[in-house]
């Protein structure tokens, strides 16, 4: 409750800065939004004319959803591989 307290204490003495903060998460956010919106839909289409490799794509992503090492997996590959991060944490 102390945590709830502060963040509204700091809003409130800080308000151009909070709303700052707002309107800028909003905007991150609504941009995420639009950019996967664009790419499942375009990918939604392509793979409405191949059925084998929609059958491939969505079954892989149901194993994604149900297994969440699994869906972490490739993102941790990859920044391993790029140098910019490790496998583990020290």
């Amino acid at each position: 409750m102390a945590v709830l307290r502060g963040a509204w204490d700091y809003a409130l003495r800080h308000q151009d800065r909070f709303w700052r903060a707002v309107a800028t998460h909003a905007e991150l956010s609504l941009l995420a939004l639009a950019a996967a919106a664009l790419l499942a839909i375009g990918t939604g289409i392509l793979l409405s004319r191949h059925r084998r490799a929609a059958f491939v794509v969505v079954n892989a992503a149901a194993m994604g959803r149900t297994i969440p090492i699994l869906a972490s997996w490739p993102c941790c590959c990859l920044s391993w591989a790029s140098g910019s991060g490790r496998p583990w944490s020290p």
